[in-house]
């Protein structure tokens, strides 16, 4: 399997470009090949945009020992959590954090849960 990380642009409805997102496959296995592509796609990018990344980056972006001048603004699923990542890793995350919900029935137990800070 080909492990690859994507920098796509988001635009507004203007069409200026107002954020990245970086894109990667969900069973993401870092090395330094991929490591290295991603600081390159970071150092790439405009440094006043926000770049939004799977969580699954979280571990390798606490790791780096250079400062990432962008926002950063990890993206996770809901149902991801308590399943895969602990609630733990999300509050004590270094980053901000992008909730995606698929179902109203996520955002009715995001209403109730322990999740809001």
């Amino acid at each position: 399997m080909i492990e690859m990380l994507v920098k796509r642009p988001t635009y507004n409805q203007r069409l200026k470009c107002v954020a990245f997102a970086i894109l990667s496959y969900q069973n993401f296995k870092f090395n330094e090949e991929v490591t290295n592509t991603l600081l390159e796609l970071i150092h790439n990018s405009d440094t006043q945009l926000p770049l939004f990344m799977p969580f699954a980056l979280k571990k390798a972006l606490e790791e780096f020992e250079l400062q990432i001048p962008n926002p950063i603004i990890l993206k996770i699923q809901a149902e991801e959590i308590e399943s895969i990542y602990s609630l733990t890793e999300l509050q004590e995350s270094l980053f901000s954090i992008a909730l995606l919900i698929n179902t109203p029935q996520q955002l009715a137990w995001l209403n109730s849960s322990k999740v809001r800070s």
